[in-house]
């Protein structure tokens, strides 16, 4: 049922050359909600062992927040709208509560099922590549040229002293740029890496890490957002294709 549902939807969506609309995600929800979650495909996951306990106040492995939060998601091929879910940062996976009003509880999506998904007002995306795999932030995105980020959390389940603890603490750690160019990815940590992943301007990339106050800056401090968009100006202004 939600399938022929989900092709009309499709069909009227390609018919009239434009995105899902709010009006036709909300036809989706709707539909979720009066079907209950078992009978679709969201039930499709795992079983959720929590690993790592941490404090019920202070830090957590989560994005943003420790709560569930409506988000939406890519699984199993299907979208899938106003899902009440959360990103694990630490493990790298995406749990949800699913269910109908009266059996509620929480699965772990099939991570290679999944395509994307959006959570607090942030793209996500799962890269799949020989040396760089996980969900990633979307962070921008042009004509052949996409920047990503990895959020990344540290557990510490050693108080002060060294003793171990029953529950963890939480911390954020530096995140992993990647930038995709051409179907290519490469993780961003020296300027080398921007060097082999544009060639064709690479003397003009040194430029502007050399002689742009802006751009020095932003890559000392690992503003990728303002060196990504240097590369795509240069590329625009060079006409590589």
């Amino acid at each position: 049922m939600r399938k022929a549902l989900f092709i009309f939807i499709v069909f009227h969506s390609i018919m009239s050359n434009a995105q899902v609309s709010d009006l036709e995600k909300e036809l989706l929800v709707w539909f979720d909600n009066k079907m209950g979650d078992t009978n679709i495909d969201l039930s499709n996951g795992l079983e959720v062992i929590e690993q790592y306990p941490g404090y019920p106040s202070g830090s957590h492995k989560y994005f943003s927040s420790r709560y569930f939060t409506n988000g939406n998601i890519n699984y199993l091929g299907q979208d899938f709208y106003g899902i009440s879910m959360a990103y694990d940062v630490l493990e790298d996976k995406v749990i949800a509560k699913v269910g109908d009003n009266k059996n509620i509880y929480v699965i772990q999506f099939l991570s290679n099922r999944v395509n994307s998904f959006t959570i607090h007002s942030t793209n996500f995306v799962r890269i799949n590549d020989v040396n760089i795999n996980g969900f990633f932030e979307l962070m921008k995105e042009t004509i052949g040229l996409k920047l990503y980020r990895k959020h990344k959390k540290l557990a510490n389940g050693r108080d002060v002293y060294g003793n171990e603890t029953a529950a963890f603490t939480f911390e954020d750690v530096k995140p992993e740029y990647v930038i995709e160019f051409k179907n290519n990815f490469r993780v961003i940590k020296e300027k080398s890496d921007l060097y082999e992943l544009f060639p064709n301007i690479q003397k003009q990339i040194s430029n502007a890490l050399k002689k742009d106050r802006t751009v020095r800056y932003a890559w000392r401090k690992k503003d990728m957002l303002v060196v990504f968009n240097k590369i795509h100006e240069i590329l625009l202004k060079e006409k590589v294709n």
